[in-house]
């Protein structure tokens, strides 16, 4: 398996996921709005983030975590909308 700091994107996010750890009073709850920050970007929505991997138990570590966050049916994901700029 390649290394997760292989594709820019992946050094960028380990980079943020560090910054946030030093500086977030409250990491476990960045990282869930974080999540559902982006899969609010998708027009499938939470279950977008999982379909590269459905069945795997990092995908249902990342769908129960989503759901505790925007609910199981994504009945709260429209509260992390981001107002376009």
């Amino acid at each position: 398996m390649a290394s997760i700091t292989d594709t820019p994107y992946g050094r960028r996010a380990v980079d943020a996921l560090k910054a946030a750890v030093a500086l977030e009073p409250d990491f476990p709850g960045w990282l869930a709005a974080t999540l559902a920050t982006v899969a609010a970007t998708q027009p499938e929505g939470s279950h977008t983030l999982i379909e590269g991997r459905p069945g795997s138990w990092e995908a249902g570590l990342v769908q129960r975590l989503l759901a505790g966050t925007v609910g199981e049916d994504d009945e709260y994901l429209d509260s992390y909308r981001e107002v376009e700029q």
